[in-house]
């Protein structure tokens, strides 16, 4: 299973829709990781 709290695999699949010219799916992904980090930070 893989964990929707990791954000290098959000971080990925940005990558991965990137490539596939899915801009919307991409912002949303990235979006996604950068929350990650940043909860992460704060803690």
């Amino acid at each position: 299973m893989i964990n929707p709290h990791n954000a290098d695999i959000w971080y990925d699949k940005g990558l991965a829709y990137n490539k596939l010219g899915k801009s919307k799916e991409t912002e949303e992904c990235f979006n996604k990781a950068r929350e990650l980090i940043r909860s992460i930070d704060i803690h």
